[in-house]
């Protein structure tokens, strides 16, 4: 640089308040940083000044965005309509990163890289399938980011989703429905006896049925309605009423629409009920996996049985729920309360206004 360059290069930086020094120490250590040696010296400086540029405009969209725990709250407040439980289950994920990572409640939104969100995931819920859930649930608030211009991407999208191996659920076998039924004949275990047999015939899961009222209920059509707010993904749906689990209702007699299904103090009496019918080990939805696979057997028909469980595709019934082996058309039938010589009026009595037709 000649003499007259280093005037004009004085000239500018102290019209602007910076001493040449300052200039001169902050480019080199911007170049230190970049460890750009052995580059020539006008790419260093090219490389520099974009570094400069992107670092302006993240500055800049700092303004723009909110912190995490800013977020987290808007999107809340977002959720007031969907169900109570959807909402929890977002609160206590978000709760337990912020509380696992030291400054992510302050962090900007649009600052949180996909490697942070791995970290984040990572340091917040060690279990592969608690991980898998937190997953979705932080996609869900960088999502809600993106719309209202805090971010401009999800971060999420590019971290690895845990693998879940998930355990073969087997469904129950004739005896031991029976020997579960009987027990819950029982003068001490009477009360949860309607809750099991939803579970059971229904195939509804469990902690939807302790959001169920007799309410939901209607004998008439011969229906049983789950509504969104009480639907683990919010979105309602309607299960006929099987012979087998008309009669178990009737038994109950009538009861209060507002009176909840499950009797007071159900984990502990569901427990009990279980014991007291020689189950020692229990996994959670077999009564799901079981009404899955009983009907899948008896009626062979997968796009019904999707919609009475739930799901968005039938995909998630061939590779989880369904397990035929061991099942008999017929055992399938007589636990629904049919057979051969009976189906047919269980269909015509659909067709006057209760159940959905199924496939044969």
């Amino acid at each position: 640089m000649d003499l007259r360059d280093t005037d004009v290069a004085i000239y500018l930086l102290e019209e602007r308040g910076v001493k040449p020094s300052e200039a001169a120490r902050l480019i080199l250590n911007g170049l230190d940083e970049l460890d750009c040696r052995g580059t020539p010296a006008g790419e260093r400086l090219r490389v520099l000044g974009k570094c400069l540029r992107e670092g302006i405009r993240l500055y800049r969209e700092s303004d723009k965005s909110v912190s995490f725990a800013e977020a987290v709250q808007r999107t809340l407040d977002g959720k007031a309509g969907q169900s109570p439980r959807t909402v929890q289950d977002f609160r206590q994920c978000m709760n337990r990163l912020m509380e696992s990572v030291e400054g992510l409640r302050e962090r900007p939104l649009n600052r949180i890289g996909t490697q942070h969100c791995t970290e984040i995931l990572e340091a917040g819920f060690p279990s592969e399938t608690r991980r898998r859930k937190a997953r979705a649930c932080l996609s869900v608030l960088f999502q809600t980011g993106i719309r209202h211009g805090w971010c401009k991407e999800n971060p999420v999208k590019g971290t690895e989703a845990p693998r879940i191996r998930e355990k073969t659920i087997v469904p129950l076998r004739p005896e031991e429905i029976e020997r579960l039924l009987q027990t819950s004949r029982q003068r001490r275990h009477r009360a949860c006896r309607p809750a099991v047999a939803l579970m059971l015939y229904t195939g509804v899961r469990p902690q939807e049925v302790t959001r169920l009222t007799y309410g939901c209920i209607d004998t008439e059509s011969g229906e049983l309605t789950v509504p969104p707010r009480h639907s683990k993904t919010g979105g309602g749906r309607s299960i006929p009423l099987c012979p087998s689990l008309r009669a178990i209702l009737e038994e109950a007699g009538p009861c209060a629409p507002e009176q909840r299904i499950c009797p007071p103090n159900w984990i502990n009496r569901w427990k009990e009920l279980r014991r007291d019918a020689g189950f020692t080990e229990w996994q959670q939805d077999v009564l799901r996996h079981t009404f899955a696979s009983y009907f899948a057997k008896a009626y062979r028909d997968l796009p019904t049985l999707q919609l009475y469980m739930g799901h968005r595709d039938v995909s998630l019934l061939l590779t989880r729920y369904v397990n035929l082996q061991g099942i008999s058309r017929d055992a399938a039938l007589r636990f629904f309360g049919e057979d051969k010589r009976t189906r047919r009026v269980y269909r015509d009595t659909r067709r006057g206004g209760g159940m959905v037709p199924l496939v044969g």
